[in-house]
């Protein structure tokens, strides 16, 4: 059997950062995120919570966001529980409107 020569092209998608922090998000969240801005609605792969958006002055204009979970600290019992999670929304940076 004659092995194929195949050439591998490499594609750099931007990773999913949080725009209030520029700290990139981790884990599942940035596969989450990656593919929601995969879907071509977004040209910016940065995200903010509700609550970052205000705190830089913004206001979402289109409340269509996206689900992520962050692990929670259960204390003493942390080692023997099983890892929880809590559900939180982000914004992509265009959806947030800036007071003029």
């Amino acid at each position: 059997m004659k092995a194929m020569n195949m050439q591998v092209k490499e594609i750099a998608l931007p990773l999913a950062v949080n725009a209030a922090t520029s700290e990139p998000y981790q884990g599942q969240n940035q596969a989450i995120l990656l593919k929601a801005f995969m879907t071509g609605r977004f040209k910016k792969n940065e995200w903010v919570t509700l609550a970052e958006a205000q705190k830089l002055g913004a206001f979402i204009g289109d409340r269509e966001g996206v689900a992520l979970f962050k692990g929670v600290s259960q204390g003493e019992q942390e080692a023997t529980c099983l890892p929880c999670y809590r559900r939180f929304t982000v914004f992509n940076i265009e959806q947030c409107r800036f007071a003029a």
